[in-house]
């Protein structure tokens, strides 16, 4: 019995201590405050006015002529750049030439050669100097956009080398179409000066 009392007085005196003991609250951690992001001024720009007309052409200036020296035979044969292409080339100056001196160099292309502005009246030329260097392709000259005259000054078809090729005038016209005086352009070439229907450049060559 004395031992019971004393496991229970021990007992009460360790409920004692607890309820004395002072409570320990709970720290809740710190919240972050939002960052606000830091913002760099924005440099003022100055607008960029030309003083001078942009350049043409790839070469950062006017085009003043396109050589045309490789060849072109089939789809899986063609190195050159200048056939199976479309292109526009904008007021190309009076000494512009085109020369297409390989065997298919600008087959199956489609150029047209716009005038838009400027007071250019004629442009130097055209030459085909290989069979077939410019078949099945269509040469526009478009000086639709001005009321000023243009003309061609010459087109180089030689011994039958712009065979398969149409030349066509918008508001244009040209000087000599250079043909053999025996062979001709060549088979189905053609000059188109709508509204009049297409003839044959054997038809209106100058030699």
């Amino acid at each position: 019995m004395r031992t019971v009392a004393s496991a229970l007085t021990f007992l009460t005196l360790i409920g004692d201590l607890n309820a004395q003991a002072p409570a320990i609250p709970a720290v809740q951690p710190p919240v972050p405050s939002p960052q606000t992001p830091t913002t760099l001024p924005v440099p003022a720009t100055t607008a960029v006015i030309p003083l001078i007309p942009p350049p043409q052409g790839p070469g950062g200036g006017p085009l003043l002529e396109l050589n045309c020296p490789d060849r072109c035979t089939d789809t899986a044969n063609c190195p050159s750049t200048c056939a199976q292409t479309i292109r526009t080339i904008e007021n190309p100056p009076t000494s512009f030439t085109m020369e297409c001196v390989a065997v298919g160099a600008c087959a199956q292309s489609d150029y047209t050669f716009a005038y838009s502005g400027g007071m250019t009246t004629f442009m130097e030329g055209i030459k085909a100097g290989a069979p077939y260097a410019l078949y099945g392709s269509t040469f526009t000259v478009d000086n639709s956009g001005r009321g000023t005259n243009l003309v061609v000054r010459a087109i180089e078809c030689g011994n039958g080398l712009c065979a398969g090729a149409t030349f066509r005038f918008l508001n244009a016209d040209y000087g000599d179409i250079k043909c053999d005086e025996y062979d001709g352009c060549g088979a189905g070439c053609t000059v188109h000066m709508p509204p009049d229907a297409p003839v044959s450049c054997d038809q209106v060559s100058t030699t």
